[in-house]
């Protein structure tokens, strides 16, 4: 949902309890309504609703209702006509309702683009009511918004004058102080406010301010406070994440290793001092900390953390191995397969990498970015025509969609249709997304103009746009400059090499002179893996080899294990993804006790009315015994075929180590910790 001044509480609570005179309606589906809508329940409070229109088409308080809950489900052009309604109807006594409507249309406005219409509204608001303190904080934030930074402070003191005791009209002030770089005043503000009443967003808010101040020290003090209050506070852990002053690290990270010793299971405090590792790109030690977490909360959500350190380092091995445990974990997080076709294409494995684009494509066919994401994938790998057509079909999906018209036009270009790339470079030029218009007017060949924006996108934030810079540079002939950005993109720690090698904006510089740069970066890249990996591995034990042997037939390689202390004969298969069962052995297994009902992890009916476990169901594997390693807590797919193999999938493979296969010796070679 869209943002909007008036959130649903401060809207509708504020109504519920103006139940003085003038006398309000009570029938029962007007009442009704009412609550659903307060409780959320937009769809069905609109039905009670409009029966009570039905019978009192006059009614003007359920109108405003109306027209609160449609623009709540963002269908403005209803919402006006309810809120037109509801001024109409609505008692010219009632100054609060009225008040209210005009707000209402006032948040409509703004939705629309229409400031001029919103601020009038807001003001009328004030007229009606020029006591009631919520008009001015809507003002105040539509003044914010439009950078009107004094009527904007106004507003909030007014608010304040109002309810001098309350934290709120002090935290808008402060936010205002904040974003116009008056942070003394900013942290002032916050400073009373949380003085009125402790929350842990006002601690951050001061740590903001005090980072900004380069007061370190205080704002160390400030997140950890924040984090005391609330485990999760956001803008604490986005403070950790990005600040890299070394002064700031040392001290919160101290800070955070005192309250992981107070609370050696606390996955809160843990993934703090994470983020703050990962910020400053010690990886390897932020690595090592996710391990902490998924020993204590096995979740797909640190498995996804883990791929992206691993990603971070450009360990492509690791972060597929991560990922697809991710994906096991919770097959229904969409970007997890995304993150998994960036890996495959690091990896330059085509085949999985476009299996899991249509898989997306065919879950979600209503979902403009996974077109525009294969459509993407499609212009690196310089499959023009079949990027176009998704690149089209994203677009009828989400029309407003600036960057990849843009992109739809450096296909139409390398495709031979240079009138309409044109087209579509002219059409985004001016957009409001910097990045856009950096490419467009690259692109259009306007040099100067791309010259000087890039300077002022550097100045703002030289990390963010410095490889899109690169890019600009590359499309205008500056081959000189585009390399050397991208150079101090890889100094700073970029990886991504494959991606350099096929970016399609950066052409006219792939050649030996990128080569080598990248060459010796990869080096570099491959040397700290290997360093963390013997580490690594000396701190969990000497390496061993284990040898499993195998049959082979027909193709078809098979090993012995036990599951749950029952033999059973699986095939090795490196192409699946799971470990299956078909619906035979899980049945045997049920039956004789190998599983039980608390095994079953899947959303079907383990059991059905003639004693078989369901199709589709995913269970759990206690214990697997694979040559001797054992393995604990593996998920498995039951398959519907009564005859299907065993298949022993990469879900078990990538937890066993290195295998090698000796087909002379007819054994497996795992190589593993002690």
């Amino acid at each position: 949902m869209k943002r909007t001044i008036l959130t649903l509480t401060a809207i509708l609570c504020c109504i519920l309890g103006f139940a003085k005179e003038p006398k309000r309606p009570d029938s029962y589906n007007y009442q009704r309504g009412c609550e659903l809508i307060n409780d959320e329940k937009l769809d069905e409070g609109m039905e009670f609703l409009n029966k009570e229109l039905q019978q009192n088409p006059k009614n003007g308080y359920a109108y405003a209702w109306m027209a609160s809950a449609m623009a709540l489900e963002e269908e403005y052009g209803n919402a006006i006509y309810y809120y037109e309604q509801a001024i109409k109807y609505i008692p010219k006594s009632d100054k609060y309702y009225h008040a209210w409507a005009h707000n209402l249309r006032a948040n409509i406005a703004l939705e629309m683009k229409d400031t001029v219409l919103a601020l009038s509204e807001c003001s009328i608001a004030i007229k009606l009511e020029p006591k009631n303190e919520d008009w001015y904080e809507n003002r105040g934030v539509l003044y914010r918004e439009m950078e009107e930074w004094a009527k904007s402070d106004a507003d909030f003191k007014k608010y304040i004058s109002l309810t001098p005791g309350l934290i709120r009209g002090y935290v808008q002030l402060g936010r205002n102080y904040f974003l116009q770089k008056r942070y003394d005043e900013a942290l002032a503000t916050y400073t009373y406010a949380n003085q009125l009443a402790e929350r842990s967003w006002i601690f951050s808010a001061m740590a903001e301010c005090e980072v900004e101040m380069e007061k370190y020290e205080e704002a160390a003090n400030d997140v950890v406070e924040a984090l005391k209050l609330e485990d999760m506070e956001q803008t604490a852990l986005e403070i950790i994440s990005k600040c890299t002053n070394e002064e700031f690290v040392e001290l919160v990270q101290a800070q955070l290793r005192v309250q992981i010793a107070m609370n050696p299971n606390s996955q809160e405090w843990l993934l703090a001092l994470l983020l703050s590792q990962r910020a400053t790109k010690h990886y390897e030690e932020a690595i090592l900390t996710c391990q902490k977490i998924r020993k204590i909360y096995p979740d797909a959500f640190y498995d996804n953390v883990a791929c992206h350190l691993y990603r971070d380092m450009g360990d492509w091995q690791h972060a597929l191995q991560y990922i697809n445990l991710a994906i096991e974990g919770d097959s229904t997080e969409t970007d997890y397969r995304r993150t998994r076709v960036d890996i495959y294409n690091e990896m330059d494995s085509v085949a999985p990498m476009y299996a899991d684009l249509d898989y997306l494509i065919r879950e979600y066919p209503d979902k403009a970015d996974f077109y525009f994401y294969r459509a993407n994938i499609h212009l690196f790998r310089r499959n023009y025509k079949q990027a176009i057509e998704d690149y089209s079909t994203g677009i009828a999906l989400e029309p407003s969609s600036e960057w990849e018209r843009y992109m739809r036009g450096r296909c139409y270009a390398a495709d031979g249709q240079a009138e309409k790339a044109q087209k579509e470079y002219a059409r985004v030029e001016n957009s409001k997304s910097p990045d856009v218009r950096l490419f467009a007017k690259a692109s259009l060949g306007k040099k100067e103009e791309v010259m000087v924006l890039a300077d002022s996108l550097l100045k703002a934030d030289s990390t963010e746009y410095r490889y899109n810079v690169a890019c600009a540079y590359a499309l205008i002939g500056e081959k000189e400059q585009a390399l050397r950005y991208i150079e101090e993109d890889m100094r700073d720690g970029y990886v991504r090499f494959t991606h350099l090698r096929l970016d399609p904006d950066l052409q006219s510089i792939q050649g030996e002179e990128l080569e080598q740069m990248i060459h010796k970066y990869e080096r570099n890249r491959d040397k700290r893996i290997a360093r963390f990996r013997d580490e690594n591995n000396k701190e969990r034990g000497e390496e061993r080899v284990v040898e499993v042997p195998f049959t082979a037939a027909n193709g078809v390689t098979k090993v012995e294990c036990t599951v749950n202390g029952l033999p059973l004969s699986f095939i090795f298969d490196t192409g699946a993804s799971d470990v299956t069962l078909s619906q035979t052995e899980a049945n045997f297994m049920y039956k004789n006790g190998y599983l039980s009902q608390k095994d079953v992890i899947g959303k079907q009916r383990f059991q059905t009315a003639d004693g078989n476990i369901s199709v589709g169901t995913t269970i759990m594997l206690n214990h697997i015994n694979f040559g001797g390693l054992e393995l604990t807590g593996v998920r498995a797919s039951i398959v519907a075929n009564q005859k299907a193999p065993l298949l022993l999938g990469q879900t078990v493979l990538q937890r066993l180590g290195k295998i090698e296969i000796d087909n002379e010796r007819k054994v497996l070679k795992i190589t593993t910790q002690k």
